[in-house]
């Protein structure tokens, strides 16, 4: 159960590849494959371009095992919160306690989901102690509260019922987290949905709303808080957070910067145009890049990857000793390229793979789009033609989740390892 979230993100994204003949580029001195001449040394030389003045829905960062707050970056692996420092590189845990392994539930990170949140030197996160004993489920979903400073841990919130499943989306907003509780009735497999509002300080917990609409707390700032119909597909914005004033937006959420927010205009389907909506004179404009299949924003620009596919093989994996299965074509979308919040000066900044793949040699796919200081973050997978012409994706590194960070401007490539606690 845990993980579930991330996988199927990476299921939906991971077939993207960043690669090689890069010559065409300003930025670039040398034209090499993503699978060459990774540095080992780790360098920063940080630009303007920021995410000091965006907002933003955090499962933008959070679908890749990221989290930010305060011009810091925080990573998720397997049972642990790592925090690096991005001068140096180098990455702490935040389980500060000197004699623990991190394996066993003493651990305050043990059984994290991969959705966490980063505020004020503490981390909010779901946690989830399920234990199967012949076919029998006992669930223990919480909600966890961690002080980084002080290194202590608490429980905010309890799913009681083993019926219980939740909202991955979770807010703060002026000291009370939003999420929401769904329960299914085990008689008639209906299923209530509950809005809480729980204050992290005081841990007293008020009801938002219960029932239909069902609604999850998306993202905040400072003036109030925005929601997603799960049933309706509507969007809200309630200002103080108060529900019974909110407004309906005509458009998907997306990232606010400078009083306007780039989104989807179709949020139903994986592929859709961006606009531009304007808070003030409730204005939407197409912003002109064609179909995009995923995005980020930050101070400066909007990063993007259109919609696109390059034919390279097929995949061959292995899920057992005996089992061998071939998943569809490995698509490769088009390159990653950014432009201005208003869709001017589009420049490509990243091309994916575009060359026959040889026997043996790999190709990297990253899963999303992550963008702070000039470096582009994401989790990758590394995939290997053979001999029969499949590829096949063997973890060489085991004991270790990997990010590939890359330097936007001159195209060098750094890998974070961060240690897997299980």
């Amino acid at each position: 159960m845990k993980k579930i979230f991330l996988i199927l993100v990476s299921v939906i994204l991971v077939f993207s590849c960043v690669s090689c003949k890069r010559e065409e580029l300003p930025y670039l001195t040398e034209p090499v494959k993503i699978g060459d001449n990774f540095s080992e040394v780790y360098t920063y030389a940080p630009n303007d371009d920021s995410l000091m003045n965006v907002t933003f829905p955090e499962s933008f960062i959070h679908n890749l095992g990221l989290a930010y707050y305060e011009d810091e970056l925080y990573l998720e692996s397997h049972d642990m919160v790592y925090k690096i420092n991005l001068e140096t590189g180098k990455l702490t845990t935040l389980c500060k306690d000197p004699i623990c392994n991190h394996r066993t539930k003493e651990c305050p990170f043990f059984d994290l989901y991969s959705y966490f949140y980063i505020f004020d030197n503490n981390v909010i996160y779901y946690r989830d102690n399920t234990v199967v004993e012949k076919n029998n489920i006992t669930s223990n979903l919480t909600i966890a509260f961690y002080d980084i400073k002080k290194s202590k841990f608490y429980t905010l919130y309890e799913f009681s019922s083993k019926q219980n499943t939740f909202s991955y989306n979770m807010t703060l907003y002026n000291d009370e987290l939003m999420f929401t509780d769904i329960i299914r009735d085990e008689k008639t497999n209906e299923r209530t949905h509950t809005l809480y509002a729980l204050n992290v300080k005081t841990r007293k917990k008020r009801v938002l709303y219960k029932g239909v609409p069902r609604y999850s707390a998306i993202t905040a700032d400072e003036n109030g808080v925005y929601y997603s119909d799960r049933v309706s597909g509507k969007h809200l914005y309630a200002k103080d957070n108060d529900l019974k004033k909110a407004v309906e937006l005509p458009y998907s959420l997306g990232f606010t910067i400078n009083g306007k927010i780039i989104h989807k205009t179709d949020h139903t389907t994986l592929s859709s145009t961006l606009a531009s909506y304007d808070l003030k004179t409730n204005e939407s404009k197409d912003l002109g890049l064609g179909e995009v299949e995923t995005y980020f924003v930050t101070d400066k620009y909007i990063y993007f990857r259109p919609t696109g596919e390059i034919d390279i093989g097929k995949l061959k994996t292995q899920s057992g000793p005996d089992r061998v299965y071939i998943d569809p074509l490995i698509d490769n979308f088009n390159s990653i390229y950014r432009c201005n919040h208003d869709g001017s000066n589009v420049e490509e900044v990243i091309k994916f793979y575009d060359g026959d793949v040889q026997t043996g040699e790999s190709v990297y796919y990253i899963s999303g789009i992550f963008v702070l200081d000039g470096y582009l973050y994401s989790p990758y997978f590394k995939y290997t033609k053979q001999e029969d012409g499949y590829f096949t994706n063997k973890d060489e590194d085991p004991d270790n989740d990997k990010y590939l960070r890359i330097n936007i401007e001159t195209g060098e490539r750094y890998i974070i390892k961060t240690p897997r606690m299980f």
